[in-house]
């Protein structure tokens, strides 16, 4: 949440200024831009890896600067964000936060989460991963 170490900011800039959208296509992805949250080190205050990226049925290795990653299957609760970005998903995620602080919510699974962008003018919708009851 602090400007002067915000590192989201900066992979979306070059996310767009590099044109990854339009590269991803051309090797074979199709579909929105999502952003996966993953290899989470423990909860919401552990470090974890963010990748921008498309749906992709690789067909051979990706070039050297591409990953593949699959998200797991699973049971996920979507958060709808509402309003102009990027404050739309901040305000998502605060929202997913607090939801997850009260007594009774289902636990966080952990193990990828991820903001689906239907488009470049909508608000996303966020997938977080959670625990089966009874995990």
């Amino acid at each position: 949440m602090n400007p002067s170490h915000a590192q989201i900011p900066r992979l979306w800039h070059r996310f767009g200024s590099e044109h990854w959208p339009a590269r991803l296509e051309q090797l074979g992805a199709s579909g929105p831009v999502h952003a996966v949250y993953c290899d989470y080190e423990s909860d919401v205050s552990g470090p974890y890896r963010l990748l921008l990226g498309r749906g992709v049925e690789p067909a051979e290795p990706p070039p050297s600067d591409v990953e593949v990653i699959t998200v797991p299957e699973g049971d996920y609760l979507v958060f709808s964000c509402v309003g102009p970005m990027p404050g739309a998903v901040l305000e998502g995620w605060c929202r997913i936060w607090q939801f997850f602080a009260e007594p009774g919510a289902p636990r966080r699974a952990y193990t990828a989460d991820f903001e689906l962008y239907q488009s470049e003018t909508a608000s996303p919708d966020i997938w977080i991963a959670v625990l089966q009851t009874g995990s």
